[in-house]
């Protein structure tokens, strides 16, 4: 489910990466990588809280997964610009 959602998320099939990457994410819950891909599928389909949450479960699982680390950064900084 992994690959084939990664796969679907470089193919710009947002609704196909969230729907593998979710139950991914049911079978592997401590795979950070997953929850990272999850959060980018969630970004791709406008899910920016769920993206957040997927961002945060990957850096507290890995706290070493650069990539989740930066894409926490990301979107933080994004849901930072849109508060008031």
């Amino acid at each position: 489910m992994y690959q084939s959602g990664t796969s679907a998320l470089d193919r710009g099939d947002s609704t196909q990466a969230v729907a593998d990457l979710e139950r991914a994410a049911e079978l592997l819950p401590e795979a950070s990588e997953v929850q990272n891909h999850l959060g980018l599928a969630y970004q791709a389909t406008g899910r920016e809280r769920d993206a957040e949450s997927a961002f945060r479960r990957a850096v507290a699982l890995d706290c070493g997964n650069a990539a989740a680390v930066e894409n926490l950064r990301v979107v933080e900084a994004h849901a930072g610009d849109e508060r008031p």
